[in-house]
């Protein structure tokens, strides 16, 4: 049930000490919680999707035909993209858009980013799954709030 007649009393030190009423959210445990995070998580991986169509500079290199944008598994998602400030301020602005959005908040001390680089003593054709020098592996860990 959303959140908008629940009232709700502060202990302190055992001790009642304060009462306010909730005006927007779900109370913990509510059985559509997961229903609401699982289509916000799905309008990120869409967003994600049209981002990177509509930016293809932006893909990762990996020297093979797949083009991946993003992993994801619970509420981590890995976000893969070039190591340009362009493409980089793209994604920084999407996801504060997505932040904005959803409710949802990036855990900036839970999030990383990985620089990864093709070994020069390999060509990229006969080691097809390192990426270029110009790509970065992007970890966001998405929490609600």
């Amino acid at each position: 049930m959303l959140l908008n007649t629940a009232g709700f009393i502060i202990l302190v030190n055992g001790e009642p000490s304060g009462f306010f009423k909730s005006l927007q959210g779900l109370r913990q445990g509510d059985l559509i919680s997961p229903a609401l995070f699982i289509l916000a998580s799905e309008a990120l991986s869409r967003g994600l999707n049209h981002l990177f169509s509509q930016n293809p500079d932006m893909f990762y290199q990996t020297g093979i035909k797949t083009r991946v944008t993003h992993l994801a598994y619970a509420d981590d998602i890995s976000i893969f993209t070039r190591c340009e400030e362009q493409s980089l301020s793209k994604l920084v602005q999407f996801l504060d858009l997505y932040e904005n959005q959803s409710g949802q908040k990036i855990n900036h001390s839970k999030s990383f980013f990985t620089l990864v680089r093709r070994p020069t003593s390999l060509p990229i054709e006969s080691n097809p799954l390192q990426a270029s020098t110009s790509s970065v592996f992007l970890s966001h860990i998405l929490e609600l709030h």
